[in-house]
């Protein structure tokens, strides 16, 4: 019998799925629980990014190519018709230790993945709209939130550059497609 290396990627079956649910809102609550008593602080815990470009392709196109790069970020062995809502997937980056979410996939209007680090909570988010014939606007939504605040000029510089970053890198995925 041939070895299926996606066994081992996705998480699918009922059981595992629930028992990383539980995992998953534990998470959630620990970053959503308050850290600091000032608001000023609490917000500075979050780095939020976003970003938008129109396509000159149809909707339809354009989403099946993000969902392909959307599988392949996650793991290179994924395909697009791999991704579903609700389920989890192991990330390939390191040490695979990185569980993923899907926690929202419409067909055609969005995607959304969110995972979670020792001190930080991710949130990635595309969303697609239709406008007119062979134009898709695109919003690249980035979250990320902290255990500790961003304080400081050395945090608030490294603050910086990963938005400037993360802004050219989805600029530059978008522009594969131009």
């Amino acid at each position: 019998m041939k070895y299926d290396i996606k066994e081992k990627i996705v998480i699918s079956e009922h059981e595992k799925v629930k028992e990383q649910d539980k995992v998953f809102n534990q998470n959630f609550e620990k970053f959503n629980k308050k850290q600091y008593n000032f608001l000023g602080d609490e917000i500075k815990r979050i780095i939020f990014t976003s970003n938008k470009a129109i396509l000159n392709f149809n909707i339809k196109s354009v989403f099946q190519i993000f969902l392909e790069l959307a599988s392949k970020d996650i793991n290179n062995n994924l395909n697009a018709n791999d991704i579903v809502e609700g389920w989890y997937y192991v990330g390939s980056k390191k040490q695979g230790k990185t569980i993923l979410k899907v926690s929202e996939f419409i067909r055609n209007e969005i995607i959304t993945i969110e995972w979670f680090t020792e001190t930080h909570y991710f949130k990635r988010e595309v969303l697609f709209y239709d406008r007119g014939e062979n134009k898709t606007l695109i919003k690249y939504n980035d979250e990320c939130k902290s255990m500790k605040i961003v304080f400081g000029v050395i945090d608030t510089y490294k603050k910086s550059n990963t938005k400037n970053k993360l802004k050219i890198h989805s600029r530059f995925k978008l522009s594969k497609y131009y």
